[in-house]
């Protein structure tokens, strides 16, 4: 299933917007302060159904799998969201009406719960929005040590598993390790935690041959030096010190020795080459690892990383949109060569702008900046197209000519 189109309206300056998508690869272009920043968060929230302070959001999700499906969700605040809601609170949550086609034929919600019918009706989709910052600054694992709690049989790791911004490979990895301590530990057993730790953190290493392929880190591993205490008073076992380790240049280095480039393009590779198994059931796991089509949104995925490096970035993110919706916002005129080589291509490309009174807006090249663009990459490059032309301003100036 991938995401065919979409009409949103109700968040920042996303007034009414509708845009249709590549099933593999799309790129949003456009001049600062457009919006394309509030477009890839809202299209994210709409997607995971996340209207938690939208009092007048309306979305339309189109997806395709043989068989169209539509998803038109409406917030808004009733009168009796205002009686019921607590007297401190400014505003109350939003009510939320959805309704579901399947094939044209309108589907009766289980509850008013979407989630639950689209599970229902065997439709699933999966995403994931990578900011243009890092958010691994505040995350275990990967920038500092891992410390957990195993108290009364649970490791206390849900208050991160749960943080919204958590990366979906570090969700995955501590979800994993969660489940793999549940129940009872032994102080003589310090080996066997210790093997059950590092075994429950390995299906990370799927990624690194991608690693190795686009990016100067040669190899990732967890460190050794793994402690593990049991408090007999409190009965606890405590595990500290849990950690990824970046090997470059035949020497391993912690994440904070690495470049913010370097740093950049490991968080692309593991959001997008890593699939978590909680996407999968155990029957299907081994066999479509490679195969789970999920929507990426990417944030300017060019900043920091070097040109040379932004190629192969490219090239990793063409070959996994083979199993990936991707869409791309960018300010780099260097994607455009890297990613679209036949003018077959150019419908892959999406202009942001701002129409006064109207707020963001989207829209594909029309005819003639297809053509336009057809003859400068017959001629040079299609970035010059972007760099030394009118192609953002090209439909503005169409409405002038007589």
């Amino acid at each position: 299933m991938y995401l065919h189109s979409v009409n949103l309206s109700g968040y920042k300056t996303i007034k009414s917007v509708g845009i249709d998508f590549e099933e593999d690869l799309t790129i949003i272009i456009g001049k600062n302060g457009v919006g394309k920043t509030n477009f890839l968060t809202f299209l994210d929230r709409s997607l995971s159904f996340d209207y938690k302070n939208l009092y007048e959001a309306k979305t339309k999700l189109v997806f395709e799998n043989g068989e169209r499906v539509e998803i038109i969700t409406e917030s808004y605040i009733s009168t009796d969201s205002f009686n019921k809601s607590n007297p401190k609170e400014i505003l109350p949550s939003p009510d939320i009406k959805y309704n579901l086609s399947i094939a044209g034929k309108p589907i009766k919600l289980e509850g008013n719960d979407i989630e639950l019918t689209l599970i229902s009706n065997k439709i699933g989709f999966e995403n994931t929005l990578i900011p243009h910052r890092i958010p691994l600054t505040e995350f275990n694992i990967v920038d500092k040590p891992l410390n957990f709690v195993i108290e009364k049989d649970v490791p206390n790791l849900f208050n991160i598993i749960e943080a919204k911004e958590t990366p979906v490979f570090l969700r995955s990895l501590l979800l994993n390790l969660f489940i793999s301590f549940i129940g009872e530990h032994k102080p003589e057993e310090i080996n066997l935690i210790r093997e059950r730790t590092l075994k429950s953190l390995e299906e990370f290493y799927v990624i690194k041959p991608f690693l190795k392929e686009y990016t100067p880190i040669e190899d990732i591993k967890y460190n050794d030096n793994i402690n593990i205490f049991f408090d007999k008073e409190k009965n606890t076992t405590i595990i500290n010190n849990i950690f990824l380790e970046f090997k470059i240049g035949g020497t391993w280095h912690p994440f904070s020795n690495l470049s913010d480039g370097t740093k950049r393009m490991f968080y692309i590779i593991a959001e997008v080459a890593f699939v978590p198994s909680f996407y999968l059931n155990d029957e299907t796991l081994n066999e479509n690892r490679n195969k789970i089509k999920r929507i990426v949104l990417i944030e300017e995925p060019e900043l920091g990383v070097h040109p040379q490096q932004l190629f192969k970035i490219m090239q990793f993110l063409k070959r996994l949109s083979v199993n990936n919706q991707i869409i791309i916002s960018t300010h780099s005129p260097q994607i455009l060569d890297d990613i679209i080589s036949d003018p077959k291509e150019l419908k892959k490309i999406i202009i942001a702008y701002d129409e006064k009174n109207n707020g963001t807006q989207l829209r594909h090249l029309d005819d003639k900046e297809i053509a336009k663009a057809e003859q400068y990459m017959l001629d040079s490059y299609l970035s010059d197209y972007w760099l030394r032309s009118d192609m953002e301003d090209f439909k503005h100036y169409n409405l002038l000519l007589p």
